[in-house]
């Protein structure tokens, strides 16, 4: 059981979301993304239900109003009474949840610096000490390009952002910024906001144009509703304080927005709303990040720094890592066919290893394997998209089968991709 807002960890990792909202309980079948969709599918079939049983409830108790000095009056009494006692059954939907609804106002209009050549490095290299961050590094950013920058921790994403908005310089090489930019810098590491000032009041320092009742709808938007936007803001907690800090960078609409981490301190429903002001931001985006969720729904290029090199990448971190395996995969078919690791020094197959036992597969060629494998590929994405069909999420029962086949198809999966592995080396020799 893992407590997480690690959304791409639950997609590769759960096979049931249990999320907590509004003091219930709700468990959705499937990974974090099928619980994404179930949400919505659910809100939409209760907020019609809602809709229909509102308009039932009033045309009920217009009759009843109609009819209560009539000739019909006992009829009447007696749908008034029968509708009371319904409602307080519950068998109305009477509380569905509101869809959320995005705020038109976001980043103000970005002067259109498209295709000119925002960032350029070359060369560059930082040091401390005698451990090297990064070297050689050459890297062009222009107008509306969206960078991602990851990598373990100790390899440099902090310094580089720093190098960019002059906080220091490169040991060798150069790092500069061309023509006249203006800059949103969000930083991981930031001194708490103080003041007596209120919510409301700090984010008006970004765009004092707009009316409250504008600031009040976007604040909406990163999770500040009612009298939360009065609070004074050295009341607020860590998590709060950083929506604030994002609302006012994305209020004051710079060309060129770098941000540090920005979700750190988010829960899920922050970060949601993060991504969707981003989605609305014209300018270019220079982002370091470990939220590979985040990274997907907001980069185009992605920059990985790692101990002892870098390397750029098109796409966002599922396209990276999508290649990162197909080159594992080729690298792997390459040694099984040149006679790589797994040969003696005669260039003889060894044996299975010591305890590994006989699957049922063995007697199988290599060509029939890979028809199986395939197949129990396409079974599996099968039973996956079974988890968007509503009536699944209706039987209780319906979904424990669905979960059980899937396991049983993955450990399936696995023995066939082991005996083809095994066979693959056998038929190379």
């Amino acid at each position: 059981m893992v407590i997480s807002h690690d959304r791409y960890l639950l997609d590769r990792l759960a096979e049931k979301i249990i999320e907590v909202e509004n003091r219930g309980v709700t468990v959705y079948p499937g990974n974090y993304s099928n619980h994404v969709q179930a949400k919505e599918v659910r809100q939409l079939t209760r907020q019609r239900q809602q809709e229909k049983d509102r308009e039932f409830i009033a045309k009920e108790r217009a009759f009843i109003a109609r009819h209560r000095s009539s000739q019909r009056s006992k009829e009447a009494r007696g749908r008034e009474t029968r509708l009371e006692r319904r409602i307080e059954a519950g068998e109305f939907v009477l509380d569905a949840p509101t869809r959320r609804r995005d705020s038109s106002i976001g980043f103000a209009e970005v002067a259109d610096r498209g295709g000119r050549l925002v960032l350029a490095c070359d060369r560059a290299a930082k040091r401390y000490g005698s451990k090297v961050l990064f070297e050689d590094l050459g890297l062009e950013v222009f107008g509306g390009d969206r960078l991602g920058i990851t990598g373990p921790n100790g390899t440099g994403k902090t310094t580089l952002l720093r190098l960019i908005v002059g906080q220091g310089e490169p040991d060798s090489g150069t790092v500069r910024l061309l023509g006249r930019c203006r800059l949103g810098y969000y930083e991981q590491e930031h001194a708490a906001l103080a003041g007596g000032a209120s919510v409301i009041e700090e984010v008006r320092s970004a765009r004092p144009d707009l009316s409250e009742q504008e600031l009040r709808t976007f604040l909406a938007r990163f999770r500040f509703t009612g009298n939360d936007v009065f609070k004074p803001i050295e009341r607020l907690s860590g998590g709060e304080q950083s929506r604030v800090r994002l609302s006012k960078l994305v209020l004051s609409a710079p060309e060129l927005l770098l941000l540090d981490e920005p979700t750190n301190h988010l829960d899920i429903l922050g970060r949601e709303a993060l991504e969707r002001a981003l989605a609305d931001y014209q300018g270019t985006i220079i982002v370091v990040s470990h939220d590979r969720y985040f990274l997907d729904r907001v980069i185009t290029r992605l920059l990985v720094l790692e101990p002892g090199g870098h390397a750029l990448h098109a796409g966002n971190y599922s396209d990276y890592t999508r290649a990162q395996e197909e080159a594992r995969q080729a690298e792997k078919a390459g040694r099984a066919r040149t006679g790589g690791p797994g040969r003696n020094r005669r260039g003889r197959q060894r044996g299975k290893p010591a305890g590994r036992e006989s699957s049922p597969y063995d007697h199988l060629s290599v060509v029939d394997l890979e028809r199986r494998v395939i197949a129990k590929e396409e079974e599996i994405a099968a039973l996956h998209a079974r988890f968007a069909d509503p009536a699944v999420y209706r039987d209780p029962g319906a979904a424990g089968d669905l979960q059980a086949q899937l396991r049983a198809a993955s450990e399936e999966l696995a023995i066939l991709n082991a005996a083809w592995e095994e066979r693959a080396d056998e038929s190379d020799r």
